[in-house]
């Protein structure tokens, strides 16, 4: 895998060695690292320490910087899938898997304001583009439900491709706890995806949501 990436890299102008000399751990995660990635599939690239490093995409690079590590972004989402799922290229993991407050929050926000754009739109969209829409709520809605039950949040391929272990009124519970709009409940959602997802979103069965 580091020789693969490193061929990676350098045919999109980075260098492996070069973010190593600079950076205080480099990291693979995303589906590449987890093993459920496809030929098309992106390489997810966390960088942390070197701050003239820039967050951006090199070809089939995606890059994520952190210039520091510090403890509101060891407990993200993404730091705790990191930890989960990463594999480590230089340095040493000294962060662990737990979430914070933040992140369920920041997932809230962001599960409301994508349902509240797509419920004023919807009709006026292509099949299509409002299934591809809907199945990013949907899998918005699969991480907030991870979330809150402090499991590290697998990349997209894991949750779109699981054995359903789905529950509609769990889907409705989590979307009215993100403050979704009424317009925007589980039966619509899935409808909504068609013909983006074939059968129910995964998720583990109980999930602590907030009253």
């Amino acid at each position: 895998m580091p020789d693969q990436l490193a061929a990676v890299c350098a045919a999109n102008g980075l260098r492996l060695d070069a973010l190593a000399a600079k950076a205080r751990e480099v990291v693979l995660f995303g589906s590449r690292a987890a093993g459920c990635a496809e030929p098309s599939s992106d390489w997810d690239l966390l960088v942390i320490g070197d701050p003239s490093i820039a967050s951006g995409r090199r070809g089939a690079i995606d890059l994520v910087a952190v210039p520091t590590a510090g403890l509101e972004w060891r407990s993200s989402e993404l730091a705790a899938h990191t930890a989960h799922y990463g594999e480590w290229l230089h340095g040493t993991r000294d962060w662990g898997v737990r979430t914070g407050p933040i992140a369920v929050q920041t997932k809230r926000l962001r599960i409301a304001r994508r349902a509240t754009a797509l419920a004023s739109v919807a009709d006026a969209l292509h099949p299509l583009r409002r299934a591809r829409l809907a199945r990013r709520l949907v899998r918005d809605v699969q991480r907030l439900g991870l979330l809150l039950a402090d499991i590290p949040v697998p990349p997209a391929q894991v949750l779109d491709g699981q054995p359903s272990a789905f529950d509609t009124d769990l889907l409705d519970a989590l979307l009215r706890d993100a403050g979704s709009p009424p317009a925007v409940g589980a039966g619509w959602l899935l409808r909504a995806s068609q013909p983006m997802i074939s059968s129910p979103p995964w998720m583990p069965r109980t999930f602590p949501v907030s009253q």
